[in-house]
């Protein structure tokens, strides 16, 4: 389990979204996909408009995460989405 998360530490808000997103199960995610980028296989999530606001919001509120906080916040994600 992650001690800490920080946006600093992912690169972006939509880094934490895409991970937290993931975390949660593939069944919050709108859509899936694998793109190849090079000789990469990159994933790409794109998740519910709701759900990037709920992200935000929640991430402005907590700047740094610690594993407390961030297991508190994918219980409340799932009652969000439930």
């Amino acid at each position: 389990m992650i001690g800490k998360l920080s946006v600093m530490e992912l690169g972006s808000v939509d880094a934490i979204i895409r991970f937290v997103a993931l975390g949660l199960g593939m069944s919050l995610v709108t859509e899936s996909a694998m793109k190849t980028q090079g000789n990469q296989k990159v994933q790409i999530i794109e998740v519910p408009e709701k759900f990037r606001k709920y992200c935000i919001s929640f991430i402005y509120q907590h700047n740094r995460f610690r594993t407390d906080a961030f297991n508190h916040f994918t219980k409340e994600l799932e009652i969000f989405f439930t």
